[in-house]
């Protein structure tokens, strides 16, 4: 025992490694002066740098100590901007969220009555949390949807007066813009700019009147100001070709009785005005107009010629117009704008989403880059060019909102990027009247109606992108931990409910309704509310291992058999014609009303499968309508068949494909072909899982339409 004492006291210390083995990491064995290896490599064994310092106590208190202060500062501009928020007279409202109240019930133990209808009653310096401040703003900025615009500010109104320094004539130039600090020394100078820091078009010719300018005579070179004339060559010749006279005729009704009902992109009489007049054969811009007008008529026209039938109707008039049609410097008119709405519109039925979700971003530039996205000045009467410059950019930021919501992307103009007044409910008939202009007959619901309710379920869409369906770095930024659904899905169901109890009595859900405009708007309407609401409970049934112990998912299949329900009793009144503009709503239906048969499959209630089944099938039936002149349409219904499969929903009669030469049926699921869509392989009995039926409601990447697509044309 002596001996194992002695060895412990006379055990070394463990030698500290020198710095070659310290930089490899490796351990340092050897004599005392040199270790092997040092002597294997031949190296200077030195120990000049010490082990590395541990941290010490104080330095983590320190970085605690920067943590806490940049918590509080981050809370302090938080009450800031909440603060700012409930200061604007656009924002208030009756009923604030209730976290946010009884947060400032908790801070302001001083104030016993809050009287939280005016926002500047109560005190809100004290800092708030992220969840708290977000969702105030959230409902302060949805209840902006239902408040009349406020009145526009002398800044707000600058541009007008920087009509000279426009990039182009017509360009839109922003506050942030340095032609401001320009137009100021301008000002301060007493002296007046070109026409243009660039030169329009028409100004590149004569660059001598450009000399002329006392304030740039002698520094003014004109090869600088002159752009190369390869950049304003049109990618394509004037050379069109219209329908037959009468043919023209009946498009244009087409496209004004099914389309524009739906979209008042066009002004009606303007418009056919300009065809009387014979303006499509020397206008390049209203040409193209008529020509996408012809091509989306014909989705509807019955007498429309071999060559333009089935899937391939409208294909021999907006080939005349493909998408790169001007040159890149050439200045945007009102006719682009229309041009990418009308695109759009015939695309939608016909190619894959990301493409008119590219055109629309596009049309939204040239909209910025003409202003259309501001208001401009108040007058007291109103003009059609403003009026049909406002409806295009309505238009655009609809096709937005929609196309973004189905490919699960970032929009890219956010509501509070643009301020335009709300579409005039005046119909296209009432705008030229002699004595009363613009003005609706008392007593006469004006189709209009339906397209600003319908821009008001948008936003509300785009907000329930940004909010419920962002990324996490969102919340991050915002301090927002945990169930952030929990606390926005009640704040946009509320918000939804607002809307749907201020719909236009002549746009409520009535089956017996006369009038059949009115009807039709009616079910788009309603069925574009379905849909949103289901998009917005549908976050919580993603996350969740079984989706029908949720409420959520009772509220979703009630929202969807509605949509069935009204859908069918369209189909019914209508004798079999096809609605496109229902499809997202009455896919999406279908989905969940799938779930929910397989949901009752395992507790076997089979009267509530069989009513579901009905439903199911007439969401078929109904995007069946469309799927001879709607390739997404086929698409769809092939993809509902498949997902419905034969044991659970009987096949009805396949409708015949336009091109006689295709298959009769494509078992696009089937074989396997798509198992990447919804990420686990299909059984080959046409069974199907809810976890298979949620992953295909999420969408689809982007690929899957380009490879269905072609694997449909090799077939034929």
């Amino acid at each position: 025992m002596a001996t194992t004492s002695e060895e412990k006291t006379t055990k070394k210390k463990r030698r500290q490694p020198c710095d070659v083995c310290r930089r490899r990491k490796t351990g340092c064995y050897g004599l005392e002066d040199r270790c092997n290896t040092c002597v294997e490599f031949n190296l200077e064994c030195t120990r000049f740098n010490g082990p590395m310092k541990r941290r010490t106590q104080s330095h983590v208190d320190a970085l605690e100590s920067r943590l806490q202060r940049s918590e509080e500062l981050a809370n302090e501009l938080r009450s800031q901007l909440l603060k700012s928020h409930a200061d604007c007279p656009r924002c208030t409202t009756d009923s604030p969220c209730p976290a946010l109240k009884k947060s400032i019930q908790d801070k302001s133990s001083g104030l016993s009555n809050l009287h939280f209808s005016r926002p500047s009653k109560f005190d809100i310096s004290d800092p708030l949390d992220g969840l708290s401040a977000s969702l105030h703003i959230m409902r302060r900025t949805m209840a902006s949807l239902h408040l009349p615009p406020a009145a526009l500010k002398d800044s707000e109104n600058f541009a007008i007066d920087l009509d000279e320094l426009y990039l182009s004539k017509g360009s839109f130039i922003g506050k942030s813009s340095g032609a401001t600090a320009l137009n100021s020394l301008m000002a301060l100078m007493n002296k007046q700019p070109p026409n243009g820091l660039h030169p329009s078009p028409a100004q590149r010719a004569d660059v001598h009147d450009w000399e002329s300018h006392s304030w740039c005579s002698n520094n003014l070179r004109p090869i600088h100001w002159r752009w190369r004339p390869w950049l304003f060559t049109p990618t394509r010749d004037n050379d069109f070709t219209f329908p037959s006279e009468s043919l023209l005729t009946d498009l244009v009704d087409l496209y004004f009785t099914h389309e524009n009902i739906y979209l008042p992109l066009l002004h009606r009489p303007t418009f056919e005005r300009g065809i009387a007049e014979g303006l499509h054969l020397r206008d390049e811009g209203f040409a193209v107009t008529v020509l996408l007008v012809c091509a989306i008529g014909s989705r509807w026209s019955a007498d429309a010629g071999k060559e333009n039938s089935g899937l391939a109707c409208g294909r021999e008039w907006f080939e005349q117009v493909p998408p790169i049609q001007r040159g890149l410097m050439a200045p945007p008119t009102l006719y682009d704008l229309q041009y990418y709405c009308l695109a759009v519109s015939f695309l939608d039925g016909c190619s894959p989403p990301q493409t008119c979700w590219s055109l629309i971003g596009i049309g939204l530039r040239l909209a910025e880059d003409l202003g259309a996205h501001l208001r401009t000045v108040s007058t007291d009467t109103p003009s059609a060019e403003s009026e049909l410059y406002k409806r295009a950019f309505s238009v655009l930021v609809y096709w937005e909102r929609v196309i973004s919501a189905e490919m699960g992307r970032t929009c890219a103009l956010q509501y509070d990027d643009f301020d335009i007044d709300p579409l005039l409910e005046v119909d296209d008939e009432y705008w030229e009247h002699p004595s009363h202009p613009f003005k609706q007959p008392p007593g006469r619901p004006s189709q209009i109606a339906f397209f600003n309710a319908l821009l008001r379920l948008n936003h509300i869409l785009g907000w329930c992108l940004v909010s419920i369906y962002s990324s996490s770095k969102k919340l991050a930024v915002l301090s927002i931990n945990g169930p952030w659904e929990d606390h926005a899905v009640p704040e946009l169901v509320s918000v939804l409910e607002t809307w749907r109890a201020r719909i236009p009595p002549h746009l409520r859900w009535d089956p017996l309704r006369e009038d059949p405009v009115f009807f039709d708007q009616s079910v788009a309407l309603h069925a574009a509310h379905s849909h949103v609401q289901i998009l917005i409970h549908r976050v919580k049934l993603q996350k969740a291992k079984v989706p029908s112990s949720l409420p959520s998912f009772e509220v979703c299949t009630a929202a969807a058999r509605t949509c069935a329900y009204m859908v069918t009793v369209q189909r019914h009144r209508s004798g079999g014609l096809a609605f496109p503009m229902n499809l997202r709503p009455v896919f999406t239906s279908a989905i969940i009303i799938l779930l929910n048969i397989w949901s009752t499959k395992r507790s076997k209630a089979a009267s509530s499968r069989n009513e579901n089944t009905d439903h199911v099938n007439n969401c078929i039936d109904v995007i069946r309508l469309c799927s001879e002149r709607w390739q997404n349409a086929a698409i769809l219904g092939d993809i509902l068949t498949e997902l419905a499969g034969r044991e659970v929903v009987p096949f009805h009669e396949k409708a015949e494909r336009s091109d006689v030469n295709g298959p009769t049926e494509l078992n696009c699921f089937g074989n396997g072909m798509y198992s990447d869509v919804v990420g686990l392989p299909f059984p080959q009995d046409n069974a199907t899982r809810e976890d298979d039926l949620m992953s295909v409601m999420m969408g689809f990447p982007s690929d899957v339409w380009a490879t269905y697509i072609s694997t449909l044309n090799a077939t034929v």
